[in-house]
């Protein structure tokens, strides 16, 4: 099943949302000496929120199960602020996204829809 729901929103203060911890290896062509990890991961009810602070890599989004839910897109850089991919039509079940850009970095997680 292919999800092609992706849009942009506003999220509420009060809205409660469980991070993602992310695993792996994030690379940018910039001049810098951090390490930090410039996006981020999480759930929001029946919404996957994918957040950079940086502009300089394009992010490709994978969402994969066991089950053959299968969810990819493409974000161009300057696209690359907020994402939210909404899984509301997804089966309960494990979950695995994976994060990639053009530098050959790459960050997985895994959730689950209950």
């Amino acid at each position: 099943k292919l999800l092609t729901s992706f849009y942009t929103l506003n999220i509420s203060a009060k809205v409660e949302k469980e991070d993602l911890p992310m695993d792996g290896k994030w690379t940018e062509k910039k001049r810098t000496t951090s390490i930090e990890i410039p996006i981020s991961a999480s759930i929001n009810g029946s919404a996957l929120i994918i957040q950079c602070t940086s502009g300089y890599s394009d992010i490709t989004i994978c969402v994969t199960n066991d089950s053959g839910f299968f969810y990819k897109r493409t974000i161009l850089a300057a696209e690359a602020y907020l994402a939210i991919i909404d899984l509301v039509n997804a089966p309960q079940g494990e979950y695995t996204l994976v994060l990639t850009n053009q530098w050959g970095g790459r960050l997985i997680g895994n959730f689950e829809i209950k």
